[in-house]
């Protein structure tokens, strides 16, 4: 066996092992899988980029689903997964569609998401 062969070999098995752990990882903290985290974000930045609010309004996942965000992202387990960073661009992307929503209170080069609620969010704005 050479030895390009071995490294890609240790890579792989080391994908595995980031991809597992960080799948039970996120699970065990939201109740949720990643996929579903992510398609749960996107669907509620599309209710307000749709001026859906009453959408908003009335589901309670909608805050709770970027609090969920929050924990994944500052899981200390998950600081080096290579999922997590995969999630996290993910994630930067999607914020910046539901920045223009925001309160301009708040300050989104910092934690934002650690304390969401839904009067963060500026409906009448859009």
């Amino acid at each position: 066996m050479g030895r390009g062969r071995l490294c890609i070999e240790i890579s792989i098995m080391g994908y595995w092992e980031d991809y597992s752990f960080f799948i039970s990882k996120v699970e065990e903290l939201t109740g949720l899988s990643p996929s579903d985290i992510l398609e749960r974000y996107k669907i509620l930045i599309e209710e307000l980029e749709e001026n859906d609010v009453l959408e908003w309004l009335y589901e309670d996942y909608d805050e709770f689903t970027i609090l969920k965000i929050n924990k994944i992202l500052v899981e200390p387990s998950l600081r080096f997964n290579a999922l997590k960073q995969e999630f996290e661009s993910n994630i930067s992307i999607l914020d910046k569609r539901i920045f223009p929503y925001l309160n301009p209170s708040i300050d989104i080069t910092k934690n934002w998401k650690a304390d969401f609620k839904i009067g963060h969010i500026e409906f009448e704005k859009h």
